[in-house]
């Protein structure tokens, strides 16, 4: 998360690409599903629903995202991954610092 939808996808998308590449690899050797051919890093940020429940974005973005999932399942708990592999502490630390100060209210 960032204080804008580009800054955060800018932060982000490479080490998710990183990340969605090395699962995709696993999940074949495994067996688990036929090879995949994941998207180059930069259409990341253009494809929405088809990640998931990732929410990457501004803190409205995020809030709205996270709200939207609550309403629609039973949750008792969040689990945030927010130190994604090779982004720097710097950045981690930023994301978390925002999520605390302007979506966690928002949940409350």
């Amino acid at each position: 998360m960032a204080n804008s939808f580009d800054e955060a996808w800018d932060n982000v998308q490479d080490h998710l690409h990183y990340q969605y590449s090395l699962y995709a690899k696993w999940l074949a050797e495994a067996g688990e599903r036929q090879p995949v051919a994941v998207p180059p890093a930069e259409a990341f940020r253009h494809m929405g629903n088809e990640l998931g429940i990732l929410a990457v974005g501004d803190p409205d973005q995020v809030a709205e995202k996270i709200l939207a999932l609550t309403a629609e399942t039973r949750t008792t708990h969040l689990v945030l991954g927010m130190n994604i592999a090779g982004l720097s502490p710097e950045k981690s630390r930023s994301s978390i610092e925002l999520f605390a100060r302007e979506v966690m209210p928002r949940l409350r």
